[in-house]
């Protein structure tokens, strides 16, 4: 269920990610992060938490709690892909399904457990790691693993990953980028063979949002 969700995440973060080449570069100009840089700021928790935190009181607002209602209803729009990932969301956790007390009303203090069912801004640790499942070498594997069919090909490709991980730590970014770039090559040469084209689109933002330098080398 949780790898299932992890990755429709991340589909439709590489769906944003692929419409504006700035979330993978950053932006001077604006002096906007790319989503790694973004993501592993975790100055970042708070404002994310009151992004969500806004509807739990009649005044608007929060209650200092990210409420299940909130999370699920942070876009209704019909044609969102968010909105179509917090329904994929719904269906996979099976909410509601074992007629617990977890379903839509349209009074907010009943719908999906109520104004205070979920998590209070004192219980995420201070140095969350935002960007584990979808910007960091281990999450990417990860999804590597989930995507491509064949076990021993994620494995290889993983190999690169955790090889420019070793070089990133140790500050040596050629090596980095020739790792990531190599990785790279791996997933184009595995399409309509252990990946599939929506595979390879997912994984190719990701590992490019790792590293924002070799952007312009491959995106039009």
């Amino acid at each position: 269920m949780f790898a299932n969700i992890a990755a429709k995440g991340a589909e439709a973060i590489a769906y944003y990610m692929s419409q504006d080449a700035h979330t993978i570069t950053g932006d001077d100009a604006t002096q906007t992060p790319g989503v790694h840089a973004y993501l592993g700021d975790t100055t970042h928790i708070d404002s994310s938490f009151a992004a969500l935190d806004k509807f739990n009181l009649p005044s608007g607002a929060g209650a200092g709690v990210v409420s299940l209602h909130e999370i699920l209803n942070f876009d209704t729009s019909p044609t969102s892909l968010t909105t179509q990932f917090l329904s994929f969301t719904k269906t996979e956790m099976k909410l509601g399904a074992g007629f617990e007390p977890l379903v839509a009303n349209a009074n907010v203090a009943l719908s999906w457990g109520g104004p205070l069912f979920g998590v209070q801004r004192s219980q995420l640790p201070e140095n969350a790691n935002l960007a584990a499942i979808v910007s960091s070498y281990d999450g990417v594997c990860g999804l590597t693993k989930y995507f491509d069919t064949s076990m021993t090909m994620a494995q290889g490709l993983c190999f690169r990953l955790m090889y420019a991980k070793k070089s990133e730590a140790g500050g040596n970014t050629k090596f980095r980028d020739l790792a990531v770039g190599s990785y790279l090559k791996g997933v184009k040469s595995q399409v309509q063979k252990t990946l599939t084209t929506r595979g390879e689109l997912i994984l190719i933002e990701l590992a490019l949002g790792l590293d924002p330098a070799l952007a312009a080398t491959v995106l039009p």
